[in-house]
C-alpha cells in the first residue's frame, strides 16, 4: 500500500503549477486584448477627427449661411414697419403694409420654389461623386441639366404669377386685398433668379465651396437689408421699396454664386437653348394676358385662371417640343409616369 502512494507522491512532485500557468496565460490575453482595444481606438479616434474636420469644414459655411438668412429674417419685421414710420406712415398702416408684403405675397412667391427644392437637394451628392471621380465633362453636364431643367420647371411659374398676380391675390385673399396683388407682380418677374439661386449653392457645396456660398449669402443680405431700409424710408416708395431690395437681394445672390462657378470650374451655358425658354416664356405670357383680357373678361376669376392657365401652358410645352428643348430623354425621368409619357415625345 505504501509503494502507489509513495509514487503517486513523487509523480504529483514533477506536475507543473497548471494554476500558476493559466492564470499568467489569462494575463496576457487580457494585455493584449487592452491594447489591441486601445490600438484600435486610437486609429478610430484618428480616423474620426480627420473625418470631423472634413465635416465640419462643409457644415460649418453652411451652417453660417442659415444662420445669415435667419438674422435677416429676422431684423426685416422690424426694420420695414420703422422704415414705413419713417417714410410718414402710421404704427398701424406700416404694421398692416408689412403684413402684406411678408405674410400675403411673398408666400405665393416662394411657393414654387418647392418644385426645384428635390433637383437641389440630388445635386449636391452627384457633383460631388463627379468631382471625387475627377471627371470635369461630368460635373459641368449635371450642373447644366440641373439649371436647365430648374429654368424648363420655373419659367412657367413666372410667366403665371405675373399675368395673373392679382386675379390669383383675389381669388385666394378678396377683391380688398388686390394691392397684394400688384407687390406680388413686381416680384415675380424676379422669380426665375430665385429658382436657380438653391441649385446653383447647391453645385458650390457639391463641388466643396460651401465658403463661396456663405460669401455670397453674407453680401447679398446685407445689401439687400441695406436697400430694403434707404428704399422703404423714402415716401416715393413705401413698401414697394421693400419689393425693390427683395429683387435686388435674389438677383445679386444668384449671379454672385454663377459669377463663383464660372470662375472655379469654367462652367457655362448653352445661351440658345435658354433663349428658347425665353421665346417660349414671352409666347406663354402674351396667350395667358390675351385670354384673360379678351376670352375670358367677363368670366368667373376661377374659370379665368383654370382656362388661361392650361392654355397658355399647353402652348409653353407644344413651343418647348417643336424648338427641341423637350423631349423623350427628358420626360422619361419623370417618376411614374415618364415612361408612359415618353412615347408622345419625339427625341430632341
Amino acid at each position: 500500500m505504501r509503494q502507489p502512494v509513495r509514487s503517486a507522491a513523487l509523480f504529483s512532485g514533477k506536475l507543473p503549477d497548471f494554476s500558476t500557468f493559466s492564470g499568467n496565460t489569462e494575463k496576457e490575453v487580457k494585455k493584449a486584448a487592452t491594447q489591441l482595444l486601445e490600438t484600435s481606438f486610437r486609429k478610430a479616434i484618428s480616423a474620426s477627427r480627420a473625418n470631423l474636420a472634413q465635416l465640419i469644414h462643409v457644415a460649418l459655411p453652411v451652417t453660417l449661411s442659415r444662420i445669415i438668412g435667419s438674422i435677416a429674417y429676422v431684423l426685416e419685421p422690424m426694420l420695414v414697419p420703422f422704415a414705413l414710420v419713417i417714410a410718414g406712415y402710421t404704427t398701424a398702416a406700416a404694421t398692416g403694409l408689412y403684413g402684406k408684403f411678408a405674410g400675403m405675397a411673398v408666400p405665393l412667391l416662394l411657393f414654387p420654389t418647392f418644385l426645384t427644392y428635390s433637383l437641389s437637394v440630388s445635386l449636391v451628392p452627384a457633383v460631388a461623386e463627379a468631382a471625387y471621380q475627377k471627371n470635369a465633362p461630368l460635373v459641368h453636364r449635371r450642373i447644366y441639366q440641373a439649371m436647365r431643367i430648374t429654368l424648363v420647371i420655373g419659367a412657367p411659374c413666372t410667366v403665371l404669377l405675373t399675368i395673373f398676380a392679382e386675379p390669383l391675390c383675389v381669388l385666394l385673399y378678396g377683391s380688398e386685398y388686390r394691392e397684394v396683388g400688384v407687390l406680388l407682380k413686381e416680384l415675380a418677374p424676379f422669380s426665375v433668379f430665385l429658382f436657380f439661386q438653391a441649385p446653383l449653392a447647391a453645385a458650390l457645396q457639391g463641388l466643396d465651396y460651401a465658403q463661396v456660398v456663405f460669401r455670397n449669402t453674407l453680401i447679398s443680405a446685407i445689401v439687400k437689408t441695406g436697400a430694403m431700409f434707404v428704399f422703404t424710408a423714402q415716401p416715393a416708395f413705401g413698401i414697394h421699396g421693400a419689393v425693390i431690395a427683395t429683387n435686388i437681394g435674389i438677383t445679386l445672390g444668384t449671379l454672385l454664386h454663377f459669377a463663383s462657378l464660372t470662375k472655379k470650374i469654367g462652367f457655362t451655358i448653352d445661351v440658345w437653348e435658354f433663349g428658347k425658354i425665353g421665346i417660349a416664356m414671352l409666347a406663354m405670357g402674351y396667350l395667358g394676358t390675351y385670354m384673360a383680357e379678351q376670352w375670358f373678361l367677363h368670366s368667373s376669376m376661377g374659370k379665368l385662371l383654370f382656362a388661361s392657365t392650361c392654355i397658355s401652358t399647353l402652348l409653353y410645352l407644344v413651343l418647348l417640343v417643336a424648338m427641341r428643348v423637350l423631349g423623350k430623354q427628358d420626360v422619361r425621368r419623370i417618376p411614374w409616369i415618364g415612361e408612359q409619357l415618353a412615347m408622345f415625345f419625339p427625341r430632341r
